[in-house]
């Protein structure tokens, strides 16, 4: 019988919580996001492109769209960004990919 692997690491995680110390559960969720972060980068990549993105900071990303940083945090849900605790992130290629389409209307 075959397990498919999103079933595995659920079982994993799963029991693995069951038995994290409540003084360790803000750590485990920074350790989470970190994960999930990575995950949606991935995501985000075309999937014939095998090498990971660079990630923009704030002044990075609005230097490369010559968009103010203002405008860019308020217009940050409609473009390809990540959110890890605080810090908001851009993957550089899908924002590329994002500009050039803005570009052709």
């Amino acid at each position: 019988m075959d397990i498919a692997p999103s079933e595995l690491l659920r079982a994993y995680l799963r029991d693995t919580l069951g038995r994290v110390r409540p003084k360790d559960l803000p750590s485990l969720l920074g350790v989470l996001e970190e994960g999930r972060a990575q995950v949606l980068a991935r995501l985000l990549l075309p999937r014939d492109e095998g090498t990971p993105d660079a990630n923009l900071n704030i002044a990075e990303a609005a230097q490369r769209l010559g968009v103010s940083v203002d405008w860019l945090y308020r217009n940050a849900k409609k473009l390809p960004s990540l959110r890890i605790g605080r810090r908001l992130l851009f993957p550089a290629k899908a924002l590329d990919r994002w500009n050039k389409q803005r570009q052709g209307r």
